[in-house]
């Protein structure tokens, strides 16, 4: 069924950087056993290419560079590092409900050559050869992708010639509800917004309920640290507007910075909107977390919502490039 790839993003804080910082990942099939060790064939392969042998994988904080880089990369932050790193394996067991062995074992360099290990789960520190001892990984439904270009549109509602250049996005997952407005939407960026165009098909506009999350809007989610966390930290936030072009805000959103615009259409309304993402770029992260929810009020009656994701939570990862990379 051919290759595919992992990727994973370990944050590591260590404000002292030596030469002897590393990560090691290990990933591989789940192994149902007693947690023997392995055998002595398994051991001379392990020898024989012991970067990958056995699931297992080294990343070392000075090292993503040359031909590593197309395994991996480091980035320096204010508290200490990140590894991104896109690991091969077969199509087969990359599929929804597959279950994986995983481990994370972090070495930090002390003074004078001494080091301290910390791992997630096998506290034996036998990952290498007693796989069964790793914990789990199961794996969830497949994340959307798609791309984000560079460009600066005029708030206004309007579709200026930049969103040409812009990939589609579609809210066709029904979260609430399994009928009512759907949206197209794009987005852009830019290094101190994300931009995000929505055309809402909607042609019985409402805002009747007193709550501003049944009313007819779109909602936008974004968590910075791309953390997926199952609750709100600082720096995640979320972002309502109208089709009257009345916002509303949760988390910490950066309401002072915030810019929107809507239009009426012959079929629904369009949003335009100007998330800013300046702590993103300050810190230099490579990814955020986005997702995208449609509201509709049904003149008065129960809500129904409608996103990418299928869970209102869900994030979109986007890579801060010229060219972004985004799954949803």
């Amino acid at each position: 069924m051919g290759c595919q790839k992992v990727n994973l993003r370990v944050e590591v804080k260590d404000t002292t950087r030596r030469k002897g910082d590393q990560v090691q990942v290990f990933l591989a099939e789940e192994v149902k056993g007693t947690g023997a060790a392995t055998s002595e064939a398994d051991l001379s392969a392990k020898k024989k290419n012991p970067s990958s042998a056995n699931g297992q994988y080294t990343f070392k904080r000075d090292g993503g560079k040359g031909k590593d880089k197309n395994t991996y990369n480091v980035q320096e932050t204010k508290t200490g590092y990140v590894v991104y790193a896109s690991l091969p394996m077969s199509a087969a067991l990359l599929t929804e409900g597959q279950v994986l062995s995983l481990d994370f074992r972090i070495t930090d360099e002390h003074a004078a050559g001494k080091t301290a290990t910390i791992v997630w789960n096998d506290i034996s520190n036998q990952q290498p050869d007693k796989p069964a001892n790793r914990g789990k990984l199961k794996l969830g439904s497949v994340l959307k992708q798609t791309k984000v270009t560079y460009g600066k549109p005029v708030i206004d509602a309007k579709k200026d010639n930049v969103w040409k250049k812009a990939a589609s996005i579609e809210t066709d997952v029904w979260v609430v509800g399994n009928s009512g407005a759907t949206a197209t939407a794009q987005l852009l960026w830019d290094e101190k917004y994300l931009y995000v165009l929505a055309d809402v098909k909607d042609p019985l506009r409402s805002k009747l309920s007193s709550n501003a999350h049944e009313q007819d809007s779109i909602e936008i989610f974004i968590d910075p640290s791309k953390d997926q966390t199952t609750f709100y930290q600082e720096d995640d936030a979320q972002y309502r507007v109208n089709f009257d072009n009345e916002a509303s805000f949760g988390g910490n959103a950066r309401k002072e910075s915030f810019k929107s615009a809507t239009r009426l259409t012959s079929g629904g309304y369009t949003v335009e909107v100007a998330i800013p993402l300046d702590s993103v770029r300050a810190e230099g992260q490579r990814w955020i977390g986005f997702d995208l929810q449609v509201n509709d009020d049904g003149a008065g009656m129960a809500s129904e919502a409608v996103c990418p994701s299928g869970v209102i939570h869900q994030v979109i990862l986007i890579k801060i490039l010229p060219v972004l990379a985004v799954c949803y």
